[in-house]
């Protein structure tokens, strides 16, 4: 079996779902940073230890379009490789 064309939009909604979990993360590591101590933090750099909703609506808009443009990019790349120099080729054990 041989991946000749991706969908662009079928691609780009599983790449934002990624994008929407990595951002459900990245508001976990802010939660946790959070609870270290204030002179952990200061050797880190950091000038605040406060989450304010402007930081997590932020990271989820980040990492949502960051994960919708990498999908469409993506696809929109593989396609055009694929039709250059040939699809992906994937083996299954599926019979016709």
């Amino acid at each position: 079996m041989e991946v000749k064309k991706i969908g662009v939009w079928s691609l780009a909604k599983i790449t934002t779902a990624f994008g929407f979990i990595g951002g459900i993360l990245s508001i976990l590591m802010l939660a946790i940073l959070q609870r270290l101590p204030v002179e952990v933090l200061a050797q880190m750099g950091a000038q605040s230890t406060e989450i304010t909703a402007t930081m997590i609506l932020f990271s989820m808009l980040y990492y949502i379009i960051a994960g919708f443009v990498m999908g469409v990019f993506t696809a929109l790349i593989y396609n055009i490789t694929a039709k250059l120099l040939g699809g992906v080729k994937i083996r299954t054990d599926i019979k016709k």
